[in-house]
């Protein structure tokens, strides 16, 4: 199957399963928190990621191939799902909102390097969640405790319900994860 085939494939099969047409995030090495989008949807949609894997080896006769095999195995690998959700959280608590507002008009004299009182209150905001993990970890947080900048709302709410309800009961040691994460 080729990777336009999967696209097609994943576009029918998430309208299927969710209503909606649903594209995956654009993963680049050159936008900065594109994997952090992508490691929300796998979280948000784990079960049905799951089920699409099941899909396309019945559709080739039962037989992924390496790069597909690989992705169904980081599906289910507690290590990698941890991972997952480090990248979540950190792109739905901090850097989403950082990027928004360095991206504002009128900062064009800056560079990432003299962001000045930006940088200072983001830097704050990690050292925060660092060792206030559980204002963040605990189940129902507040986002507006809990972003950088106060946000009122999660983004990605899907998400974050599936990490509360569904994956950390499952992580005792997240805590210290996310706190050397964030180090």
């Amino acid at each position: 199957m080729s990777s336009k085939g999967h696209q097609d494939v994943h576009r029918a099969f998430m309208e299927e399963e969710t209503g909606r047409r649903r594209t995956y995030p654009d993963v680049s090495n050159v936008r900065y928190g594109s994997h952090c989008e992508a490691a929300s949807e796998l979280l948000a949609f784990h079960g049905a990621y799951n089920d699409l894997m099941n899909r396309i080896a019945a559709l080739k006769d039962g037989r992924l191939n390496h790069m597909e095999e690989n992705f169904k195995v980081g599906l289910n690998d507690i290590p990698t799902l941890a991972e997952l959700i480090c990248h979540s959280l950190f792109f739905e608590v901090a850097f989403r909102h950082f990027l928004q507002d360095i991206r504002r008009g009128g900062l064009t004299a800056q560079n990432g390097f003299d962001m000045g009182e930006t940088l200072a209150l983001f830097v704050s905001h990690l050292e925060f969640l660092r060792t206030n993990e559980h204002v963040l970890l605990r189940v129902h947080p507040d986002p507006t405790v809990c972003t950088f900048l106060g946000a009122s709302s999660w983004k990605r709410a899907d998400a974050m319900e599936k990490i509360q309800s569904q994956f950390l009961p499952q992580m005792p040691y997240f805590e210290k994860l996310w706190r050397a994460y964030l180090t």
